[in-house]
């Protein structure tokens, strides 16, 4: 629907430009006026061509303004309707509407007077007429533009943001923007502003230190039940199992800071990779500017 209306409301002034050179004009007609006043009519003078040329370069802001506010592809696919967005839309069809339809009574009522003798309409009031309708489209695509882009950057809200897993945190402050608008914004904030998560930093390797159980075994080969000497062997086990469990923390962060070490290397090789590849399209550059000149 918004491509639709703003194709429509972009090409209504240049159609009514262009209607009456292809014979829209009732009182245009061959037989019903004479050529040389059909001439008169059509004429397009200094005043008519310099109108033209602001028509051109008005059409011509209107597209790129139209482009950046309505045509560009959304971000994300929001369910409700952007209110703002809808009573813009719903004013440029009321627009549109009312000029042409003051455009062919205005013609119409051209060609009666035209017949009975009056003033016709000449194509220089209906390139002015045109024009007005730019600078309405104009000034509908500033109120836009102000309900829409401008309207949410005075800060009106101070929303914290947690990272559930982590516990990391941002604040930002928004302006009057609906829910859906805000979630949108603050996952756009996201993706450039918080740093990494790594799910599998929370599960490092268990080092084979840790695992539970022993590497001994104890076999009776007398069969005899000594009672005194396994319960010296449990005692050396549980405190064997309490050694590793006190050096567990000490474990972690030495794997921590191995995985982080690994992480800073490769971010190294990279850094040094785009660096040298860089370097590389520089001096590529400078060897076809030395040929050139050479040449």
């Amino acid at each position: 629907i918004t491509l639709v209306l703003s194709v429509v409301a972009f090409l209504s002034p240049l159609t009514m430009v262009v209607l009456p050179k292809l014979g829209f004009f009732p009182a245009l007609v061959p037989g019903s006026a004479g050529t040389q006043q059909r001439m008169r009519l059509l004429s397009c003078g200094a005043e008519c061509k310099g109108l033209l040329v602001s028509l051109a370069f008005k059409l011509a802001l209107l597209a790129a303004g139209a482009w950046g506010v309505f045509l560009r592809r959304p971000r994300a696919t929001m369910p409700r309707i952007f209110l703002f967005r809808a009573a813009v839309l719903v004013l440029v069809l009321v627009c549109v509407f009312a000029y042409w339809l003051f455009y062919v009574v205005q013609v119409t009522e051209g060609a009666v007077q035209s017949a009975v003798g009056g003033d016709p309409v000449e194509y220089k009031g209906l390139v002015a007429y045109a024009s007005s309708l730019a600078d309405t489209l104009l000034f509908i695509h500033y109120l836009a533009l102000v309900l829409i882009e401008i309207r949410h950057l005075q800060p009106a809200y101070y929303i914290k943001v947690v990272r559930s897993p982590d516990g990391e945190s941002r604040s930002y402050a928004v302006g009057q923007l609906s829910i859906q608008r805000t979630a949108v914004w603050i996952l756009e904030r996201y993706y450039t502003e918080f740093p990494n998560y790594n799910p599998y930093l929370e599960r490092l390797p268990v080092s084979k230190s840790r695992k539970a159980g022993s590497s001994f075994k104890f076999y009776e080969v007398d069969g005899i039940n000594n009672s005194s000497m396994q319960q010296s062997q449990s005692r050396a086990m549980l405190a064997a199992h309490a050694r590793r469990r006190d050096s567990s923390h000490n474990e972690r962060f030495y794997e921590e800071h191995d995985y982080e070490r690994r992480v800073k290397k490769r971010k190294a090789r990279l850094i040094t990779a785009a660096e040298e590849a860089f370097t590389h399209i520089k001096r590529i550059h400078n060897e076809q500017g030395t040929h050139s000149y050479k040449n």
